[in-house]
């Protein structure tokens, strides 16, 4: 994710990536465009600057999910 704030509908394995970080509260139930609207809606009523503070919060927790010394611990410990 490079600063996209990902409103989307939470299918195939999007909704696990994303559990832990702010960008899943932008995902949808497949098929509901209401959901989508009230999304798209929502981040085109903030000011730029709150735009991007959503977007750099989004960008920074998805650096910490996949920091990769973070991964190689999970994947050590899996394996221990």
């Amino acid at each position: 994710m490079a600063g996209t704030i990902p409103v989307a509908f939470a299918v195939g394995g999007v909704p696990e990536i994303l559990m832990r970080s702010n960008a899943y509260y932008y995902l949808c139930k497949l098929f509901d465009p209401y959901c989508i609207i009230e999304k798209l809606d929502f981040l085109l009523s903030q000011t730029y600057k709150e735009f991007i503070d959503i977007s750099l919060n989004i960008v920074n927790q998805m650096k910490k999910i996949f920091d990769i010394e973070i991964i190689k611990k999970h994947i050590v410990d899996l394996l221990a």
